[in-house]
């Protein structure tokens, strides 16, 4: 099948290797919740370990609801419980 726009995203960003700035500006994007999970994606696979955490704490309690899925019959699911993953 083919990759969803997320997953393309996220080749883009590694293989333009973001810094700090640009991945600041993701997980801060301000009306964007799908923005802030690419960004927590990012963190995840791109980031050291030991510093995960200090990319990751702000955003536990983000109650911004969006679909993860493409299964329309999902539940919605907040940025922070995302971020929680």
């Amino acid at each position: 099948s083919d990759p969803s726009t997320m997953f393309c995203c996220l080749f883009r960003f590694f293989a333009f290797k973001l810094t700090e700035q640009q991945l600041s500006t993701l997980l801060e994007h301000p009306t964007s919740p799908y923005a802030r999970a690419a960004g927590l994606l990012y963190v995840r696979i791109a980031v050291e370990p030991k510093l995960v955490w200090k990319w990751t704490e702000g955003y536990l309690l983000d109650d911004e609801e969006f679909s993860h899925t493409a299964d329309p019959k999902a539940r919605r699911m907040s940025v922070g419980e995302f971020a929680e993953m």
